[in-house]
């Protein structure tokens, strides 16, 4: 089996058996966004502790590629301080997703983590949350 094989069967898993899906109650950060090109929708909401995500939590509809890559994600973030979290780019997406994608699927890979950076921003840009804490 291919290692291409076994990053499609990853992502089938993702999407059939989504991990951290649903919502978070009383969240620290919670952002949404709905795709203009493909119509997906992610609703990501998670909980900041001493600048680390304690708790993460997604729901959306879409295609296989965007809540597949919501699951990936939010498995990989918790624990991350939210200063590492800023920092992720479409690079680490194409990383976790493990095949090649062209431009607007990258789009739609990427959603997830669009969502994550909104959430996160409108955190820190809060008065709950200073940057000394990450």
């Amino acid at each position: 089996m291919g290692l291409e094989r076994i990053y499609k069967d990853q992502l089938l898993d993702h999407y059939h058996n989504p991990r951290n899906y649903g919502s978070i109650e009383d969240p620290n950060f919670s952002a949404e966004i709905i795709s203009p090109s493909c119509g997906d929708s992610i609703h990501i909401s998670g909980t900041v502790e001493s600048g680390v995500i304690t708790d993460i939590a997604f729901h959306g509809e879409g295609s296989i590629l965007s809540q597949a890559t919501a699951s990936l994600l939010t498995e990989q973030v918790k624990g991350m301080s939210i200063g590492h979290v800023q920092q992720l780019d479409e690079s680490y997406i194409k990383d976790l997703v493990g095949i090649e994608i062209g431009p607007n699927r990258m789009q739609t890979a990427a959603l997830p983590l669009h969502v994550l950076h909104k959430g996160i921003a409108e955190y820190v840009g809060s008065s709950r949350y200073s940057p000394s804490d990450s």
